[in-house]
């Protein structure tokens, strides 16, 4: 059952333990803490009513709930937390015990009467229980294999990144415009969709209007990075094309071992990845306010826009928490691919920290 109905029915629950009463009404402003309750409340009574935990002739008025509770609503979080508590299941049989290892599907045998002699075992066995008892899966690699594994790995690893950095040095000008071109149609919609709440009258509280306007102003900051780092200020001090001949001529490695452009340019396409992130994150955001604002616009196709809001509900939370999260990600961005850290590294490693 999804958290905000088990949220509704833990707190019904809480007024009836002090009440005493199995049927109240209550408003809608008591369950506060479910975000955007007064458009998921029908969706919410729904699943309650699907899992027998109210009773059917349970109903929604316009800012309050009369709620009937069932047995199965009463016992609910009595049995979820019996199961878990339960460590392990055991099923008695007639015989040997038997551990079965979660992880892996690995079962292991062990026989209570394998030591003893044949007569004794003959007699025992049809009385002797069996039990199975699934139980955590417990490490038994070495220590020294699991380190050689993972020195393969992180060989394996770097070996990728630098692949994927050569790869990305020879088309970033591709890569560049598809985030350009992602920033465009993201604004773009982001506008649309205030647009289109002014058009219908749906008027946004503080919260909403904080991401919005965030998004807003906060993607013109992809093209303007990505602009400056092909200008011509940018490109004279860092010379990619070097970086690509020597790899063409030398090898990737030799590339990057004899030329420091390799480093700005691993860091560049780090920054390409968290400007990808920071985009997810604005998407993300106007996902959420497209679903609010097409639920209470009372769009058709409300089953779609219920599903997006379920999707996406967490994104509304705070303005303050979704604004840390995308400067923070434009912060990381214009470190990596303006060159600001690679240029830090190599001159704390050279010992010069001259202009």
């Amino acid at each position: 059952m999804r958290k905000d109905s088990e949220l509704l029915l833990r707190k019904a629950l809480q007024y009836k333990d002090r009440t005493g009463e199995n049927s109240f009404e209550l408003d809608l402003s008591y369950f506060s803490e479910i975000p955007n309750v007064e458009v998921e409340i029908e969706d919410i009574f729904e699943e309650l009513k699907s899992e027998q935990c109210i009773s059917k002739k349970s109903t929604i008025f316009k800012n309050t709930i009369k709620i009937y509770l069932t047995l199965n609503g009463i016992t609910y979080f009595d049995n979820k937390d019996k199961e878990k508590k339960q460590d392990g299941i055991i099923y008695n049989f007639n015989g040997e015990q038997i551990n079965i290892v979660t992880d892996n599907g690995k079962i292991t045998a062990k026989q209570f009467y394998s030591k003893m002699d044949a007569p004794k075992r003959k007699a025992l066995k049809t009385d002797m229980p069996k039990t199975i008892i699934v139980e955590e899966n417990k490490h038994q690699a070495t220590t020294k294999s699991s380190k050689s594994g993972d020195e393969i790995l992180w060989i394996g690893i770097g070996i990728a990144v630098l692949v994927i950095t050569f790869y990305y040095t020879k088309y970033r000008h591709q890569v560049q415009c598809g985030l350009i071109a992602a920033s465009i149609v993201t604004e773009i919609v982001t506008c649309l969709v205030y647009y289109y709440s002014k058009k219908v009258k749906v008027f946004y509280g503080k919260n909403i209007k904080g991401i919005l306007y965030f998004n807003i102003i906060s993607i013109l900051g992809v093209p303007l990075l990505i602009w400056f780092i092909n200008s011509s200020w940018y490109t004279s001090k860092i010379k990619f094309d070097l970086f690509m001949q020597m790899a063409d001529n030398n090898g990737i490695l030799s590339a990057f071992s004899h030329s420091e452009y390799g480093y700005y340019a691993l860091f560049q396409m780090a920054g390409m990845f968290f400007i990808a992130m920071f985009l997810v994150h604005i998407i993300s955001s106007d996902i959420y306010i497209i679903a609010v604002t097409n639920i209470t616009a009372g769009s058709s196709g409300m089953w779609i826009w219920n599903g997006l809001f379920r999707l996406t509900y967490k994104r509304g939370k705070s303005w303050k928490q979704h604004f840390k999260v995308g400067i923070l990600f434009l912060i990381f961005s214009i470190l990596f691919a303006a060159g600001i850290f690679p240029c830090v590294i190599i001159k704390l490693s050279n010992g010069n920290f001259g202009v």
